[in-house]
């Protein structure tokens, strides 16, 4: 095939000279439109810079794709600099982390940076001292009243920013040695994803710390300057092609020896010289006689085409189909630019919802992909490709035109989608609610990608409207229940990112202005505002300190009912009672369950004195058990046990413990499954109770079955397969809290090794461990750190996190066959009230 990449000389020259200086790192900017070239002009840079040869010098070269690698989306574009809040500071820290791995890879150079990555990740994710207000797990607190809050978001942030800055300088140190003898290029595309938030911006400041190293971003344009703060980024330009260069494209792509000169100047005429337009065009050249086409007959087609930009180009498309004689491409590609990421299954029910003929609609893949028209998605799995996406330049015009034109086409192709993902949804979802190891399928990168498609295409196909947005809030806050308000959680921004599209989608679509609420925001636009501003004010880790702005998370939740339809005091609104269907309704009381359990936080966390903590608890207790939902029933009966310790009135923490233990055994002895987290925080919360009530025998075996359940929260068996987990970044935090809490109580006995040594010996006939003696003197003069090392199997590192082919899961399968049975630890605390 003939190599149809023309043009760019003096930008690949420039760049590939700039790569051969060695020195600090330089970074270049590319800003162009949509299909002037960012990404070939990459590839072919990546592929040139890899040729090169520079005497007594490697080369390097990486290439990266901010979209295909989920990188920048979901931070909101204000939340940077001197005044990004924590959620955002964490974030980056964390993202950053992971990028940097990625691109150190398995070097020895970089054993120190690796080592020093585990370290500071531990300390980012581990509070600076116990004295703060903690939360252990999803959905549980230590609960003290003798813990006082030393550590707010202000000093935190500072935390991680210093965290961060080590990152940093071992990275860029490292980055030095790995690249004193060769020069190396990073290649970005699709970077306004991250242009104008606070990951862009490290990003860019981290890209001018790596010596001998030149890195190439390509974006569309945006209203932020990236060399606005001295940065020292330097803008490049793509300009569009001349005659010329278009007459040498053309000339490749037809295979004469002499460049066709009139087509091109008539190419040139009509389209610019854009790119893709120009690649457009000679599509249609090549479907209509090839190089005998006359120019006056390319005129002709050209001239008939309607009105002009998307419009223009979308006619452009249709004509090349219609000069194969395909008559049911057309159709084909106007179904393709709604679905987005399609296959063979989709695109054919797209084509013929009744009567979907698989194999046709492969066929018409096929000749699409020889028209140049689609390239291929990888698999979600990370296996071959398997499905396929209009290039992105054709796929817009089509939708933009489609959307414009036909207003109710487009509707129907996007329900026709939403109802492909609805019933992939179906394997998942059948009992969503009505087990422990159904709400697993929130990990699952299957189900993610399935939901997000469903969420978006519904939205599409529907009115922008109450219900669509309790539909989407329901989805983010449950996502936040699961995982998100514990740990940061990528899918929660992608579902972030896909309701800006959603609503600037009805925005073309419809044609509409802003909708007025209230003092005149668009509710639409307001959402996804007030919900990134809830996850960014939530302390995501175990400290929850009473300084956080819990009064503004409560004031966001309550705009989240009234954005939902939902009545600001609770329940459904007087419209949604009229407009809703039964089944909206239920999604609707369902998202305003979860608004009531936040609310109960944002009062439990800012003082557990509140009496209206316990009324949001009520409420949302009534709720979800009308609902049936017996698993999040039994986390809420936990947490109001944990708010009565923190109260200190250990009798109710006492009888809500008992309560939530009974729960426990009644869904374990329905499903077959056990919730190790859950069982954790029970025992955790007992053992806190009998410290404070003197009892430290009972304690100290309370500690031990809570570290033994948080230790085979690791690889817990799927109640679905049967087959044992990796270990993930949550299970290892809530191991390491958990260890972390027993170790402290062992440090407050220092100085009493008879006491101690009794304790020990209590918590270790509950703890999972080989049977090695401890010597009483290694305890005596311990820190906390030093005896969860001593007592406790270790955690998992970053290397052997979502893997079970590790050392630890080894170890911890071997230890796994000795475990106790849950149910005798539980029928202790069902018994509490009459042995208290």
């Amino acid at each position: 095939m003939a190599d149809l990449f023309v043009g760019r000389r003096r930008e690949l020259r420039e760049s590939l000279d700039a790569l051969a200086i060695p020195g600090e790192g330089a970074v270049r900017d590319i800003v162009g439109v949509r299909g002037v070239g960012k990404s070939s002009f990459l590839q072919r840079l990546a592929d040139r810079a890899r040729h090169l040869e520079l005497p007594g010098r490697e080369i390097s070269v990486y290439t990266l794709d901010m979209r295909r690698h989920g990188l920048g989306v979901g931070f909101p574009p204000g939340d940077l600099g001197a005044n990004a809040s924590l959620d955002i500071v964490r974030e980056v820290f964390a993202t950053s982390r992971q990028l940097m791995g990625s691109l150190a890879g398995d070097a020895r150079v970089f054993k120190g940076f690796r080592s020093l990555s585990q370290r500071l990740w531990r300390e980012a994710t581990m509070p600076a001292s116990p004295a703060a207000s903690v939360t252990i797990g999803k959905r549980a607190s230590i609960g003290e009243a003798e813990i006082r809050v030393t550590q707010d978001d202000a000093a935190f942030r500072q935390h991680i920013r210093v965290l961060q800055s080590q990152l940093d300088d071992g990275f860029a140190e490292a980055w030095g040695e790995f690249a004193a003898r060769r020069q190396v290029l990073i290649t970005v595309d699709t970077f306004q994803l991250a242009a104008d938030n606070e990951l862009g911006q490290w990003f860019i400041r981290m890209a001018g710390r790596l010596r001998n190293t030149l890195t190439v971003l390509a974006r569309t344009p945006s209203d932020v300057p990236l060399w606005r703060e001295g940065t020292g980024v330097e803008p490049m330009e793509l300009p569009f092609f001349s005659v010329d260069e278009v007459a040498d494209y053309l000339r490749r792509r037809l295979g004469t020896s002499a460049p066709p000169g009139e087509l091109a100047a008539i190419t040139h005429d009509f389209t610019g010289g854009h790119p893709e337009g120009m690649n457009l065009v000679g599509n249609l050249i090549m479907n209509s006689g090839g190089a005998e086409l006359r120019a006056a007959e390319l005129r002709r087609m050209l001239d008939s085409l309607p009105g002009e930009g998307d419009q223009f180009w979308a006619g452009l498309v249709v004509e090349i189909l219609h000069a194969t004689r395909g008559d049911d491409l057309p159709g084909a590609v106007e179904a393709a630019s709604a679905a987005g990421i399609f296959d063979a299954r989709l695109l054919a029910e797209l084509i013929d919802p009744e009567n979907p003929r698989e194999a046709e609609a492969g066929k018409i893949i096929a000749r699409l992909s020889g028209l140049r028209m689609l390239h291929p998605v990888p698999a979600i799995s990370g296996g071959p490709p398997d499905r396929f996406r209009l290039h992105e330049f054709i796929r817009q015009s089509v939708a933009f035109r489609l959307r414009a034109s036909a207003p109710g086409e487009w509707r129907r192709l996007q329900s026709v989608v939403a109802q492909h993902y609805f019933r992939r949804l179906e394997k998942w979802e059948r009992e969503p609610y009505g087990s422990y190891g159904a709400w697993y399928r929130f990990e699952d990168p299957d189900w993610q990608e399935c939901k997000r498609e469903w969420l978006r295409h519904s939205g599409l196909a529907s009115d922008r409207s109450f219900v669509t947005r309790a539909r989407f809030t329901l989805v983010f806050l449950e996502a936040f229940w699961w995982w998100g308000y514990y740990v940061s959680f990528p899918f929660m921004r992608g579902l972030l990112d896909d309701w800006a599209r959603v609503s600037a989608g009805w925005a073309r679509a419809q044609g509409a202005g802003p909708v007025p609420l209230g003092r005149g925001e668009d509710p639409d636009r307001l959402l996804p505002t007030v919900l990134a501003e809830l996850i960014g004010d939530y302390p995501e880790t175990h400290i929850k300190p009473r300084t956080s702005p819990w009064d503004a998370i409560r004031d966001n939740l309550i705009k989240v009912r009234v954005l939902c339809g939902l009545s600001p005091v609770g329940g459904l609104s007087p419209a949604a009672r009229r407009l809703a269907t039964a089944e909206e309704q239920a999604t609707m009381i369902r998202a305003d369950a979860f608004i009531t359990l936040f609310l109960a936080h944002s009062r439990r966390f800012r003082d557990p004195e509140d009496p209206s903590a316990e009324r949001f608890y009520e409420a949302a207790l009534t709720a979800f058990r009308d609902l049936g939902d017996e698993w999040t029933t039994a986390w809420l009966v936990f947490e109001r046990s944990d708010m009565a310790l923190e109260r200190r009135d250990l009798r109710v923490s006492g009888e809500r413990l008992a309560e939530g233990a009974a729960l426990v055994k009644q869904l374990a002895s329905r499903t077959g499954e056990w919730d190790r987290e859950l069982l954790a925080n029970l025992h955790r919360t007992w053992a806190d109770v009998c410290w404070l009530s003197d009892r430290p025998d009972m304690a100290a075996r309370q500690y031990g079955r809570a570290v033994a359940h948080a230790y085979w929260f690791h690889g817990e068996p799927s109640a679905v397969d049967g087959e044992p987990h990796g270990p993930d970044q949550y299970t290892r935090q809530f191991y390491r809290e958990m260890t972390l809490r027993a170790a402290e109580r062992m440090a407050e006995l220092a100085g009493r090794p008879a006491r101690m040594e009794r304790f020990v010996g209590e918590m270790l006939r509950e703890i999972p461990r080989d049977a090695t003696g401890i010597p009483a003197a290694d305890l005596a003069d311990a820190t906390t750190s030093e005896l969860r090392e001593l007592l406790f199997p270790p955690e998992p590192t970053d290397d052997e996190l979502l893997r079970v082919d590790t050392p630890f899961m080894e170890r911890w399968s071997t230890l796994y066959l000795g475990r106790q049975d849950p149910l005798a630890g539980l029928e202790e605390l069902i018994r509490i009230p009459l042995t208290e």
